[in-house]
């Protein structure tokens, strides 16, 4: 179903990740993390948007579900979900069924929005690799690269995860290519994203949620 701009109306976001969505590595969580920086932006054309933060450092996939709840009770029009952890270390044996039902829970959530009168959509980061910064490929200049079996592993997941968002049609995802070797200058202490770093994830979620508003 198309909805039309006038019919969306965000007033609730929750957020939902790892250490970054919290804020880490940025100078102030609060409002230089990338979820401070999206809801301040979002908030200017959505005065009445409220924010969630559901994010913990070290969660999982499984662990936004044990709280699904709370987010259930938030009553969001707009989740994002930005799961590093999972990317960076979870294997794939369980990788595959948490998302499997996480985007079971999502459409489950977003019918119960619609019985309401409001709606949902979820934002899903997609952790993605640029190939020409892996080790051995041609391109990408000089600098740090990364291991091919790391290529491998989240190719593996961005593909499990591209498949099941095709049957869900209130996710969209966003992929978020990452900046180690890219960008260095974004990273900050015990590998987060700094400043500009947030502000990039913020940027790449603007993006996706703007196309969608549009």
């Amino acid at each position: 179903m198309v909805r039309s701009a006038a019919a969306v109306r965000l007033d609730t976001y929750v957020a939902l990740g790892s250490s970054s969505t919290c804020g880490t590595g940025a100078s102030d969580p609060h409002t230089k993390g990338y979820v401070a920086l999206l809801a301040k932006a979002l908030g200017e054309r959505f005065p009445e948007l409220e924010l969630y933060n559901l994010g913990r450092s070290g969660a999982r996939l499984g662990d936004y579900l044990a709280r699904w709840e709370d987010v259930r009770d938030a009553r969001p029009s707009l989740i994002t979900v930005l799961p590093f952890t999972d990317f960076a270390k979870s294997p794939i044996s369980s990788f595959e069924p948490a998302v499997s039902r996480l985007f079971d829970e999502v459409a489950a959530l977003v019918d119960e929005r619609v019985r309401e009168g409001g709606n949902c959509h979820v934002f899903f980061g997609d952790l993605r690799i640029d190939p020409a910064y892996v080790a051995g490929a041609d391109g990408g200049g000089d600098g740090p690269r990364y291991r091919p079996s790391d290529y491998a592993m989240l190719a593996e997941k961005n593909g499990v995860v591209a498949r099941l968002a095709e049957a869900c049609s209130a996710v969209t995802l966003v992929p978020v290519i990452d900046q180690n070797a890219v960008h260095p200058e974004w990273i900050g202490a015990g590998g987060h994203p700094n400043d500009l770093g947030h502000a990039y994830i913020a940027g790449c979620f603007r993006k996706a949620i703007e196309a969608w508003l549009a």
